[in-house]
C-alpha cells in the first residue's frame, strides 16, 4: 500500500514537472486517455529507426528525443487522425503522436515505458508525456524535451 502511494506521488511529480517544462499540446479527442498500442508504427517497415538497446535510460531518452527532433513539429490539424511514422514525419503531429511513439522505441529497446493518462490544462485542452524507466532511473519524455532521474 505504501508503495502503490509513493508511486501515485511519484507519477503526480513527473506530470507536474512535465507540464511546467512549457510544451503544452491540445487534445480534444475526450477518453483518449493511455493509448499504449503495441507496435502501431510497426518499426520494421522504416529504415533509420534509433537503436539504444544497449543504452541507460537517460541515453537513449537523448536518442529518441533528438531524433524525433529531426522531423517533429506541432500540426493541431491532426489532433484527432491516426498517423502513420511517415505521415507523423511529413505532416506533423500533436502529443499524442508523440508520446506513443516514444513508447514503442523504449519498448522496442528493452525499457519499461508508460504514456500518460490526459494532463487536463483547460477546459478542452490536455497533454500527455511518455515515462520511461529502467533499474537505473526514470525520464519522462515530452514532445521535443526530456526530464530524467537517477535511482540512488
Amino acid at each position: 500500500m505504501a508503495t502503490l502511494k509513493i508511486n501515485r506521488i511519484n507519477l503526480a511529480l513527473i506530470l507536474i514537472i512535465s507540464m511546467l517544462s512549457g510544451s503544452l499540446a491540445t487534445i480534444s479527442q475526450p477518453g483518449l486517455g493511455i493509448i499504449e498500442y503495441d507496435n502501431y508504427y510497426n518499426f520494421s517497415a522504416y529504415e533509420n529507426i534509433p537503436d539504444a538497446s544497449n543504452l541507460k535510460v537517460i541515453n537513449a531518452s537523448q536518442v529518441y528525443v533528438d531524433w524525433v527532433n529531426t522531423f517533429y513539429y506541432y500540426n493541431e490539424s491532426n489532433i484527432n487522425k491516426d498517423l502513420t511514422l511517415t505521415e507523423l514525419q511529413e505532416q506533423g503531429c500533436v502529443c499524442r503522436h508523440i508520446a506513443q511513439l516514444y513508447f514503442e522505441l523504449a519498448k522496442k529497446d528493452g525499457f519499461y515505458a508508460y504514456v500518460s493518462p490526459q494532463i487536463q490544462v483547460e477546459p478542452g485542452m490536455s497533454h500527455v508525456v511518455t515515462i520511461v524507466s529502467s533499474s537505473q532511473g526514470w525520464c519522462v519524455l515530452d514532445m521535443d524535451k526530456f526530464f530524467c532521474r537517477r535511482f540512488a
